[in-house]
């Protein structure tokens, strides 16, 4: 008798064990597919930021002879930017966005104050990729950030947190980088 109450323990601890090792994984599994969608959509609001920093290059070929200084503050800017997206650092790349944008906003001020630059037909198309860029930024913006508060939700309630917590998973900042006008 004693044999069998011991082997029925055993069968009920590699049960118990089993099930919250199923559990374990599938709790991982969904995290991972919520981060999935975070990193989604992150990764298309990046590379108009990428194609931002473009056009900001090309302004600044534009603008040259009149704003060496804002040229250089935009080239440190782009590289400030490639190295938090390479370090896949998305606190700093959301803080780089901003940068970008003042930097833009910028260039574009100086040349309003030039009638010349501001008729020139290079000119007038960088305002067109610029407003490209910023429309599919402010249409992705809302996918990012619902994909973001479902995760940190998901990572912060019960049974979630306990696979979230051992894992060490960390919450992604939102982005308000962009608002509509």
């Amino acid at each position: 008798m004693s044999k069998k109450l011991f082997f029925l323990t055993i069968a009920i601890v590699l049960g118990i064990l089993a099930i919250l090792g199923v559990y374990f994984f599938n709790g991982y599994r969904l995290l991972e597919n919520k981060e999935k969608k975070v990193q989604e959509s992150w990764t298309i609001i990046a590379d108009q930021y990428q194609e931002r920093l473009d056009v900001l290059a090309g302004l600044e070929n534009l603008t040259q002879k009149s704003a060496k200084e804002e040229a250089s503050k935009a080239e440190r800017t782009k590289s400030i930017w490639e190295v938090a997206r390479e370090a896949n650092n998305y606190k700093g790349m959301l803080l780089v966005t901003e940068k970008i944008d003042k930097e833009i906003e910028t260039i574009i001020s100086l040349v309003g104050n030039n009638p010349t630059l501001k008729s020139s037909e290079k000119y007038l198309q960088f305002q067109k990729r610029l407003g490209e860029t910023e429309q599919k930024i402010l249409a992705e913006q809302e996918t990012y950030n619902d994909a973001v508060t479902e995760y940190n939700r998901q990572i912060k309630v019960f049974p979630a947190s306990a696979v979230a917590g051992p894992l060490r998973l960390s919450s992604y900042p939102y982005y308000e980088g962009m608002e509509s006008e």
